[in-house]
């Protein structure tokens, strides 16, 4: 009998099925279906419908784009990227999705009741998890070929969408968004929704629509006839003399019309691109735009002409209107371009003009980027000073501008003159700053993306490509990239590091590849342990030496509990963009910060500080890599942080006789670090097919690992056997545990401590009747004796590191619950009479509360008696 599809499989089906009925005929020849996914920030792209329908169900938040586009070599795809429209969609978000306190319809059933009062109903409403897509198919596919047709079916989606963005407010006051740019991202049938948790499913709604001819969905809009004013110069509203100037010189009927934030001019016709279809607009938002400046916004967002130019900004916006414009201002026009004004702003756009290309400013770090042609690298040296220095001759060969009188030369030169002072310099970088702005979340912002010696390797793919501006990447590993290298250097390391274990070989190139991403969906640690001469700190020092500009080395300090707590962290303010940082040894006894690392580990922003900086935010991309003899102190039951923490063991020892000294040398090799680099890449692909999958070597030391951090664990390993079905008292146990403390000299922790811990270490509590009565204990432990001798705990494994998998749900529950003990749901069974308990006495006992007891203070014996005549938790519930 055939076995049942999976839920993925079906979803992948639903999604290949939906793609088919957008594109009832195909895509278009050399046209794609672009992916896009929101926690990687990766595009992929597909012209096979069942390849792209699972990979967009295997992962929540995955969108595919609108329309069809052409091949990418960079980024997600952009408005003029797009070859072919199948469907005209809308985004109708409501109060049930993550946007609160909005205008916007309460539920999709509302949504859905305003869609039925369009006079065109879609073909097909999509269910997001949070809203609605409605879709209105098309009855044949639109080839955009040249830009002529995309420019006209950009004006065509997005005239649609507004008429259905204005019914929306003018029926029920929503204020839906406008998502008609052609390189929109939607979801489909099958999909995730990953802004929910759990993820929600995409579906169908309603699918039942006719399919459309564009002429149907555009024969409902009104045309839009703005007025133009009655007379040039007449100006009743607050439109500045000179844009009214310029659009009636160019003879462009226009009329004004208020918004929140200030007021825009309509056009009847756009000026960049004339004889268009589409209007377009002026808008002087006053929240955003300096006063006497306007920004032109054209319907079709792919104009390049929208783009500002320089400055000062009403020149230029009056140029970009049209032609006439320009041929009206140009007089005005020749010494703003030739001769920028004699003041720090002009200073700027000198500057900017030879150099913008190969700079960046970020803000908030306060520091200057410069393009070396591999990547942009951080101005240490303030190498942009050397430039700016520049700008003073610059100034004097203007001065010798033949049209100039001496008068005006000297002008110049005495203004030259004054630009070479360092308070002048610094005014103009100032400025120049602010017009090629970066944050540092938007350095190194593509994941799948990593620089080499001899281009950036696309790590979806493993192919090399040419190095590029626009991926903003800061950092380059030291080596050149050539996927077929390899090393028997290498490989004879990895044999002896790992003993031969080849499932750890494939896992540590897993991880070492997955590194070279900028992805953090892992959540984990890497904790490399073992003994001296293992090789594990020449294993760290070729990666690394691999990573080059991508990996630093941070004090182990960084990562540990400090006294003064809140503070930015210096050592974490170098490590924006680097994708590995390597911390190795730390004093014996130290302890974790568990919050820090789940921060790092877990994707959340990191506030740093460097020497002599205002503190900021980044989100770190960088994975740990830990290296010790001696292992830190954690929280046995924080299952929140052990479970991002592989441990890693290097348990094969090097006889010292024959260590070779030269290894770590030779593995830093450039011949050698190419072939590490092959290896890793392709770890890296074998990732991204099955994710890490520690093997069961790692899993285990993580398990001993966490075992080993339990306060109780030297107690348990010297006076307790670990043996299937046996039962032992809560009160035997502690009374066994504090009588080692004072034989140990060591302070016992409380009573309620002592539960946690055998809790969180994975044994199960659960009461036993004894002599008659409930009492408390714990499965699978008995307190050694004299018999027992030298007896070995059961063979029966238990992975610490996944209790929950090992025992019994009331242990699990045990943990979750952060308890004592949880009563065991098994059969009550009787055991040998205790002694009786004796009768309660009176007396505080707040020891009993407390952390830790010194054992000068522990009377064993009244001690005992009181936690005999201790109430159970459904008593103690009760009485409260």
């Amino acid at each position: 009998m055939a076995a049942s599809p999976s839920s993925f499989e079906l979803a992948a089906a639903r999604a290949e099925a939906q793609l088919r009925e957008l594109w009832p005929t195909g895509l278009p020849a050399e046209t794609f279906l672009t992916v896009w996914e929101k926690s990687t920030k990766a595009t992929r792209q597909f012209a096979n419908f069942a390849e792209a329908a699972r990979y967009l169900c295997s992962a929540p938040d995955r969108y595919v784009n609108a329309c069809a586009l052409r091949k990418l070599h960079n980024g997600r795809g952009g408005n003029s990227d797009a070859r072919a429209i199948s469907f005209f969609w809308l985004d109708i978000d409501t109060l049930q999705g993550a946007h609160k306190e909005q205008a916007l319809p309460q539920d999709s059933d509302v949504a859905l009741a305003f869609l039925d009062e369009l006079p065109v109903r879609p073909s097909i409403v999509i269910h997001s998890g949070g809203g609605l897509y409605p879709l209105w198919l098309l009855v044949d596919t639109v080839p955009l070929t040249d830009e002529e047709t995309r420019l006209r079916l950009a004006g065509h989606v997005r005239a649609w969408q507004r008429f259905v963005l204005q019914k929306a407010y003018e029926l029920h006051h929503w204020r839906l968004d406008d998502t008609s740019d052609l390189a929109r991202l939607v979801r489909i049938d099958g999909c995730r929704n990953g802004k929910y948790s759990p993820p929600r499913d995409v579906y169908v709604l309603r699918g039942d629509g006719p399919r459309y001819h564009v002429s149907q969905l555009l024969e409902h809009i009104p045309a839009e006839e703005p007025r133009a004013h009655q007379a040039r110069g007449e100006f009743r509203g607050s439109v500045p003399q000179w844009i009214a100037a310029a659009l009636n010189h160019a003879r462009i009927p226009w009329c004004e019309k208020y918004c929140e934030s200030g007021f825009i001019v309509l056009l009847r016709t756009c000026p960049i691109c004339r004889g268009a279809e589409s209007s377009g607009t002026i808008a002087f938002e006053t929240a955003h735009i300096a006063p006497g400046t306007g920004m032109l916004r054209c319907k079709r967002e792919s104009c390049d002409a929208r783009e500002s130019v320089g400055m000062p900004f009403s020149t230029w916006s009056m140029l970009i209107l049209d032609a006439a414009i320009a041929q009206a201002i140009a007089e005005l026009k020749r010494d703003a371009e030739l001769h920028p004004q004699l003041d720090d702003v002009g200073n700027s756009i000198r500057f900017l003009r030879r150099f913008r290309d190969n700079l960046r400013y970020c803000v908030p770090m306060k520091r200057w980027f410069l393009w070396n042609g591999r990547c942009w690298t951080a101005d240490a040296r303030e190498s942009v000073v050397r430039l700016a220095m520049q700008i003073p001759d610059v100034i004097r060969d203007e001065a010798l501008d033949p049209g100039f009188d001496e008068k005006k030369r000297q002008t110049f030169i005495r203004h030259a003159n004054k630009t070479g002072h360092d308070s002048r310099l610094r005014a103009m970088l100032s400025l120049s700053g602010t017009a090629v702005p970066v944050l540092p979340d938007d350095l190194d912002a593509n994941p799948m993306l990593v620089a080499v010696q001899n281009g950036t390797i696309d790590l979806f793919t493993g192919e090399l490509i040419a190095h590029r501006r626009d991926d903003l990447i800061t950092k380059v590993l030291a080596v050149d990239f050539d996927p077929e290298a390899v090393s028997t250097e290498w490989n004879d390391f990895m044999q002896d590091l790992t003993g031969g274990d080849v499932d750890l070989q494939r896992y540590l190139a897993r991880a070492v590849g997955y590194c070279l991403t900028g992805s953090t969906r892992e959540d984990v640690l890497f904790f490399v342990h073992g003994r001296a001469g293992t090789g594990k700190s020449s294993f760290l020092a070729a990666i690394v030496a691999l990573f080059g500009d991508h990996a630093k080395t941070i004090p182990f300090d960084a990562l540990l509990v400090r006294e003064r707590k809140g503070g930015p962290r210096d050592e974490l303010a170098g490590l924006v963009g680097v994708r590995v940082a390597v911390a190795s040894e730390v004093s014996s006894g130290a302890r974790f910060d568990a919050a820090l690392l789940k921060s790092i580990t877990g994707g959340e922003r990191i506030w740093a500080r460097g020497m002599y900086q205002s503190g900021f935010e980044y989100m770190p991309n960088f994975r740990l890599w830990l290296a010790a003899n001696d292992l830190p102190k954690l929280d046995v039951g924080d299952t929140g942080v052990w479970r991002r923490i592989h441990r890693i063991p290097f348990d094969n020892v090097v006889d010292p006789d024959s260590v070779d000294r030269g290894l770590r040398g030779r593995l830093q090799e450039p011949a050698v670090l190419r072939a590490i680099l092959a290896w890793a890449v392709r770890g890296c692909r074998e990732w991204l097919e099955i994710g890490l999958a520690p093997p069961r070597k790692v899993r285990d030391a993580t398990g001993e690992y966490r075992r080993q951090s339990s306060k109780i664990a030297p107690f348990l390993a010297e006076r307790c056997l670990e043996i299937p079905g046996a039962w032992t008292s809560t009160e035997k146990l502690y009374d066994a545990y504090t009588t080692w403390c004072l034989a140990e000299k060591l302070e016992a922790i409380s009573y309620r401590a002592f539960g946690k811990e055998l809790g969180a270490l994975g044994f199960a509590g659960g009461r036993e009747r004894v002599a008659g009565e409930q009492v408390r204990g714990w499965h699978g432990l008995k307190i050694r004796t004299p018999d027992d001798g030298d007896r070995a705990p059961s063979e029966s494994s238990r992975d610490v590191s996944d209790i929950s998998s090992t025992h019994s749900p009331s242990c699990t529950r045990a943990r979750e619950e952060n308890c004592e003990e949880v009563p065991s749901q098994t059969a009550q069974t009787s055991h040998e009479p205790e002694s009786p308990p004796s009768q309660r006495q009176d007396g505080p006992i707040g020891e009993l509360a407390t952390d830790r007891i010194p054992p000068s203070q522990l009377d064993v014996r009244r001690l005992r008696e009181e936690l005999r005549e201790l109430p159970d938790d459904s008593e103690a519930e009760a009485s409260s």
